[in-house]
């Protein structure tokens, strides 16, 4: 009794191109966001229990998915007219800040008149210049824009807070029991978050510009040689005295190159004395 093969697909040797599906969700497994910081310390600073001096920035690219409702991701709430989640910048990125930070007096007279600024998808520098600072954006590079949000409004809160209570404590009012151990210092004004324009050309930019014209000649050729053109063209060039035209100016340079090399000697006496032969 013979058993039967499964049918083999015709298909199977065949060389196939396979397309996978990405994995369902919308965070890429892939790097968005670098940090870099100096920081220093001297002996003067450890005798006198000084804070060493920090300097940190990162850069940091927002995705689409991440202001946006795009497919195989979350759904955003409170969308704008744009089409973007309406997502605040934190208070170290709205303008009245940031035009603070670059010495404008615009931003601290006229600061309820800015408008609010709300993430989009790009490129964002943040710059810090204290150890605080450091440390709440490490602990906000876990969240997401909208986790960031709450957590910058609750850290604003308490700066606020912060900020009633040491002007009572500067005209003799007592603080509560529960905020004597709040010391919350200035962080808002030791960093500053902006979005930048980080468009870099291509790799091949330059090759490109290089190859622009041998690529309009090939598609120049292309076309002859599809419409039959080129061939009629090679025909009548074939048949005609201009090949040997070409052929024989060609020999005749090669000759004078070839007897320039061989008699060197007498080349330079007849630049010399054209006429030295008529003379004679």
């Amino acid at each position: 009794m013979s058993h039967s093969q499964p049918r083999k697909d015709p298909f199977a040797d065949i060389p196939t191109l396979k397309i996978t599906a990405p994995m369902s969700g919308h965070a890429p497994n892939r790097t968005d966001e670098w940090c870099f910081s100096y920081i220093s310390q001297s002996a003067a600073g450890r005798v006198n229990k000084s804070n060493p001096l920090v300097r940190s920035f990162c850069i940091r690219k927002v995705f689409l998915h991440e202001v946006r409702n795009v497919l195989s991701s979350k759904k955003h709430d409170n969308i704008g007219p744009d089409g973007r989640a309406q997502y605040p910048l934190p208070p170290v990125g709205q303008p009245a800040h940031r035009s603070r930070h670059s010495g404008k007096p615009d931003g601290t007279e006229n600061a309820h008149q800015l408008p609010t600024s709300y993430w989009k998808e790009g490129w964002y520098l943040w710059m810090g210049k204290s150890n605080v600072s450091l440390i709440n954006k490490i602990v906000t590079m876990r969240m997401d824009l909208k986790e960031e949000h709450d957590y910058a409004m609750k850290e604003e809160n308490l700066r606020q807070q912060w900020l009633v209570h040491q002007k009572r404590a500067k005209q003799g009012a007592p603080d509560p029991p529960a905020m004597q151990i709040i010391t919350y210092p200035e962080t808002i004004d030791s960093s500053v978050l902006k979005p930048i324009q980080l468009e870099l050309p291509p790799i091949f930019y330059r090759m490109n510009r290089t190859l622009e014209k041998s690529r309009s000649a090939l598609n120049l050729t292309h076309q002859a040689v599809k419409s039959g053109d080129i061939f009629v063209i090679i025909k009548d060039k074939a048949f005609s005295r201009d090949p040997f035209i070409a052929a024989k100016k060609v020999l005749s340079i090669v000759y004078e190159r070839w007897k320039d090399h061989l008699f060197p000697d007498n080349t330079k006496e007849e630049s010399k004395d054209p006429k030295k032969g008529s003379k004679a």
